[in-house]
């Protein structure tokens, strides 16, 4: 061993959750993104960023992008040229479909000007016809003063008949979880609906069953610490994690690395560690990156445990500079040259994919 296992105690939870920081102040920075992408299928592809920010209480704020603003879309799969007159002929009709597409047309400017109004009116009839896509796109847009002034009022109309819904295609199942899962921020805020933190509670359960990363990441920190009412229970927090941290929620992966490395929640296991710490690492967790480098060390892998601490060192971390001259005393003159080489080859292509 390069460290002694002391050193893993330097580690901790990623704990600033959307939904843990409205309950409660937390020690973690609250300026977090977490950007999941196509979270519905088919026509309705867009990509949501959920941003706290400070202003009073923690405020989650929903910004659309790629049908709204129409960038985004998959290149491999273009979008179809517009037969405006066809589809606006089918939507006056009754087709719900129809309604949906002018919708989405006239608030991307796609195959017809862009036109806020006529989109909101096409999707407001699609929404009252019972089409989920359009309830999700107006409650969100609502919500986020994305394309529609904010609302809290008419974001919660919507988002709650989104939630709401049963018998949920399986298609639709990610969108449905999105907004149980804002319906739940709702309720604690008391933004657009009555503040109750039972609701809250119930719905975030909801959207985490539900397949929701951010619910359940959420959900796992209340488990993981005691708090929003909920008993402590290590093993239900790392589980929760896990689901999140698969579904691509790089703070989730660097806690289920930890449940691994410390074997908290979960049998303890360096090889599930260095997995899912490396998948964060990979995502720009500095803390992972640091803690993948303390294991690597302890793990007697001088050129790992170096290469990380360095990346570590280069994403901010300073913490760790008595670390990295021990790791560096086990190498030689040319493993280390080599190291460096690797360490600014990966900076840069991590550098270009911001």
């Amino acid at each position: 061993r390069l460290f002694a296992p002391s050193a893993i105690l330097k580690g901790d939870f990623e704990c600033n959750g959307d939904f843990a920081t409205v309950i409660r102040p937390l020690p973690c920075n609250p300026k977090i993104m977490w950007t999941r992408r196509d979270l519905c299928s088919g026509m309705m592809v867009y990509s949501v960023e959920v941003k706290l920010m400070s202003v009073g209480r923690f405020v989650a704020v929903a910004i659309l992008c790629s049908v709204l603003w129409g960038t985004g879309i998959s290149q491999e799969h273009p979008a179809a040229t517009l037969d405006v007159v066809t589809v606006e002929a089918k939507a006056s009709q009754g087709d719900i479909a129809a309604m949906v597409q002018l919708g989405k047309a006239y608030w991307g400017g796609q195959g017809v000007t862009a036109d806020i109004e006529k989109g909101r009116v096409w999707l407001d009839r699609a929404a009252e016809k019972g089409s989920l896509d359009a309830q999700m796109l107006l409650g969100m847009a609502y919500f986020s003063g994305t394309k529609l002034p904010k609302d809290p009022q008419l974001a919660s109309k919507y988002l709650l008949q989104v939630a709401q819904r049963e018998h949920v295609d399986s298609s639709l199942q990610s969108s449905q979880a999105l907004a149980q899962y804002f319906v739940a921020l709702m309720y604690e805020q008391g933004r657009g609906l009555e503040k109750s933190h039972d609701k809250a509670i119930q719905f975030l359960q909801i959207a985490a069953n539900n397949g929701s990363p951010a619910a359940q990441f959420d959900l796992a920190v209340l488990y993981n610490d005691g708090s929003g009412g909920m008993s402590v229970d290590k093993v239900h927090a790392c589980q929760l994690f896990e689901k999140a941290a698969d579904q691509g929620y790089v703070k989730a992966m660097h806690n289920v690395g930890y449940c691994y490395q410390v074997g908290i929640g979960s049998t303890k296991d360096d090889s599930k560690a260095v997995e899912y710490y490396t998948k964060a690492a990979e995502g720009g967790s500095t803390r992972s990156q640091r803690n993948l480098g303390i294991l690597f060390g302890q793990l007697g892998q001088a050129e790992k445990a170096y290469f990380w601490l360095r990346i570590a060192e280069s994403s901010g971390d300073t913490e760790e500079t008595s670390l990295i001259a021990a790791a560096k005393e086990h190498l030689t003159a040319l493993q280390a040259e080599q190291q460096e080489k690797e360490i600014t080859a990966w900076l840069n292509a991590h550098k270009a994919k911001k």
